[in-house]
């Protein structure tokens, strides 16, 4: 499954899946632009991840995830710092 946000900009077809190296990711995600986490621009992941990633908004609206947070007494919540905590 490709995931890109909807103000990222595509100035050319994406890189063929098959390119991307077998065994050594199930995740690939877009280097620099983390801003203290995980990039959230563009992800590659395979389909039985997308619940579990898109998902997490639902419990981030629902404040439930903030469960997770708070005790953390992290400086400030990015949704590249949620992702990265989420993931780890």
């Amino acid at each position: 499954v490709v995931y890109s946000r909807p103000d990222f900009k595509w100035l050319g077809p994406h890189l063929p899946l098959a390119l991307l190296p077998e065994g050594e990711s199930d995740f690939w995600v877009i280097d620099g632009e983390d801003n203290g986490g995980l990039n959230d621009r563009h992800w590659v992941m395979p389909r039985r991840m997308v619940p579990e990633l898109l998902g997490s908004w639902g419990r981030l609206l629902d404040g439930s995830l903030a469960e997770l947070f708070v005790p953390q007494g992290l400086p400030e919540l990015s949704t590249e710092t949620h992702f990265s905590f989420y993931l780890s």
